[in-house]
This record gives structure tokens, sequence and C-alpha cells, in this order.
């Protein structure tokens, strides 16, 4: 986790972390979604979110992704 936590300051200044969870646990990724499987997600950041999501509304995916 440490080594991951150092990539660099050189990407794009757009945090958008919950972008990319929905995307991956959504069509064509159904490879790595399973309904009987546990989800956790872990967000790590010192920035607010940018995506086109609230927290409310990302909220509301991941537990329907579950029901």
């Amino acid at each position: 986790l440490a080594k991951n936590m150092l990539v660099g300051i050189n990407g794009s200044g757009l945090e958008r972390m919950f972008t990319p969870v929905v995307q991956a646990l959504t069509l064509p990724n159904q490879g790595f979604y399973r309904q009987d499987a546990y989800l956790a997600v872990i967000f790590i950041t010192d920035a607010n979110e940018q995506s086109n999501m609230s927290p409310a509304d990302m909220l509301k995916f991941l537990v329907n992704k579950k029901r």
C-alpha cells in the first residue's frame, strides 16, 4: 500500500474516485463483479471528489449492487 501511495504528482488534476468504481462494477466488466462476493471500497484522498456523482449517489449505487 505504501508503495502504491507514492505515485507522483504528474497525472491529471481531476480527483475522480467514484467514476472508476462505477466503471469497474458495471458492464462490460462482468468478470470483475460477482453478486455472491463481499464488496469493500476504500477511498484514501486529500481532495474533494470531482466525478459527476455525489457521495450519497455513490452510496446508493454500491448498496443497490449488493441487493
